[in-house]
């Protein structure tokens, strides 16, 4: 809207925060594409926040008549195009039917067919298209729909942990059979595949790319890839603020019976913590890597700086 708008209406708040417009023909939304809740209210009016479907937030005041617009979060998402989405089946090693979700850009090209960005996170499964990869999801680490306006094909694949429990044991198998299943739809390119992930993401990426040559490129942000000294680091910004707290549980808790599922100490089994930290793998990957880390996330940067 403009950085004014005189509206014709009364500002009226349901039970569950959401704003409507009373307008002489009856209640309506406050914007055809957009979520408005009240965030500050006062006697001589409020403030609230606008959400569009695709992701842009507003700051607006309101009053009876009007509403000015203070601050817009992420405007360039108004542009934006909205991916295809199919669902892929396919089974995991125990039998089981499961699904997976390929997301198409918007806009097909007759030429050459896109590439794929695969987004593994081990252990996961998407029972039901994920909620982060619709168009106003809030994801600090990528946008789905932001990649496929792009015109990369992006693939969210289901991945159950193995029957062994080992975080990282055939983690670039399971990848290559869900990419398998998609390829069969005949809408992207299966010889140009890169590889995505944030957190245990990342972790998965790099595992995987010790594991198999067919991917061409990864990107990993924040991974843990050597879990023995994860075991015993603080929290980077914690260890700053003790007065915060320093979490066991965020380091030596995560690793043991968390994600990493290691069940001991480093001590205990070195050599599952080896089979485990594609660190010790390194020398298996063939193709670029590109590594992000910050120094506010809970995996130290140390992880990225071996």
């Amino acid at each position: 809207f403009n950085t004014t708008d005189r509206i014709p209406s009364i500002p009226v708040l349901s039970a569950d925060g959401t704003i409507y417009e009373a307008r002489p023909d009856g209640l309506s939304p406050v914007m055809e594409d957009a979520h408005a809740s009240v965030r500050a209210p006062s006697p001589s009016g409020f403030l609230e926040t606008l959400r569009t479907a695709h992701g842009v937030e507003t700051l607006a005041r309101r009053a009876v008549g009007t509403r000015v617009a203070l601050a817009s979060i992420n405007p360039q998402l108004a542009d934006v195009e909205v991916a295809e989405v199919l669902p892929v089946a396919h089974l995991a090693s125990g039998g089981q039917t499961l699904t997976s979700w390929l997301y198409l850009p918007p806009r097909p090209t007759t030429q050459a067919l896109p590439a794929l960005v695969v987004i593994p996170y081990p252990g996961l499964v998407h029972a039901r298209r994920p909620d982060l990869a619709e168009p106003n999801a809030v994801m600090t680490a990528y946008n789905v729909q932001v990649l496929t306006s792009a015109g990369y094909a992006v693939l969210l694949p289901s991945l159950p942990r193995q029957n062994d429990g080992e975080p990282g044991a055939g983690i670039a198998h399971q990848i290559e059979g869900v990419v398998d299943e998609a390829a069969k739809t005949g809408r992207f390119d299966p010889d140009r595949i890169a590889l995505l992930g944030h957190s245990f993401g990342g972790f998965g990426v790099i595992a995987a790319a010790t594991q198999s040559g067919r991917f061409d490129g990864m990107i990993a942000a924040n991974g843990a890839y050597e879990h023995a000294s994860k075991w015993g680091s603080f929290i980077p910004f914690k260890a700053l603020s003790p007065r915060d707290v320093l979490s066991v549980f965020s380091s030596a808790g995560r690793v043991e019976t968390g994600q990493g599922a290691l069940f001991g100490p480093p001590w205990e089994d070195p050599e599952r913590y080896v089979r485990n930290s594609p660190y010790f793998d390194a020398d298996c990957i063939s193709a670029p890597v590109l590594i992000i880390s910050t120094e506010l996330d809970y995996v130290p940067i140390t992880q990225s700086q071996m």
